[in-house]
């Protein structure tokens, strides 16, 4: 990492980074305050014993190409940064990395989870600005790494949407104007549609509002 002064929150990687630079990160506000392995190929993060960007960064094997993560796909740009010395600036705000993995991780606990995941986004300038998949890695030593720690859950994993769909189909009714904050559904029997019946599976045979279907 390097010290970025107009956007103290994010942080530029590059590769091959010397421990004489890595005072920069604690004088930019980075609640790491410590690099671990600063001489180790690759992307030297903060945190590296949480794994707080593992996921995010991915790793590079022994001739130093990236193997996953932003080290794969912008494998190509960062030889060139790091020929250039013009680190590739990355969108992460590591406040927000921190708070997500912290939620992520209690949720995880919590419900006794396998495993979960979690990301922040900004839709209107379509930046990540947090993003974090548990069990995570250490970025440094991956080959030490189960597959189920590599495994990552945002963008390998395929789920049914379940009840997400209400998004969308709360949405489009609001857009539409068909249903107002205000307004509901006839909710006290199954729905027949194309010669099939749609059900809830916990049925309360009544009128619902859309706060309640939403819920």
């Amino acid at each position: 990492p390097r010290c970025s002064n107009a956007a103290p929150t994010r942080f530029e990687c590059t590769r091959g980074v010397r421990r004489r630079r890595s005072a920069c990160v604690g004088r930019a506000g980075d609640p790491a305050g410590e690099l671990l392995d600063p001489h180790l190929p690759g992307v030297v993060v903060p945190l590296a014993r949480v794994a707080l960007l593992a996921h995010v960064l991915g790793f590079v094997g022994i001739d130093n190409k990236g193997l996953a993560g932003i080290e794969k796909y912008y494998n190509d740009q960062l030889a060139v940064s790091e020929a250039s010395g013009d680190p590739l600036e990355l969108s992460i705000d590591l406040g927000l990395q921190h708070l997500l993995v912290d939620h992520v991780s209690q949720a995880k606990d919590e419900f006794r989870a396998d495993a979960a995941g979690g990301m922040i986004y900004d839709m209107k300038e379509g930046e990540v600005l947090a993003y974090t998949s548990l069990p995570s890695f250490d970025p440094h030593h991956p080959g030490l790494a189960s597959k189920e720690q590599r495994f990552n859950r945002l963008s390998l994993g395929t789920y049914e949407m379940g009840s997400t769909f209400k998004t969308f189909t709360a949405g489009m009714a609001l857009d539409y104007g068909t249903v107002k904050m205000n307004g509901g559904y006839d909710a006290s029997k199954p729905i027949r549609a194309g010669g099939f019946t749609i059900s809830d599976t916990h049925p309360k045979k009544r009128w619902l509002s859309l706060s309640e279907i939403f819920a």
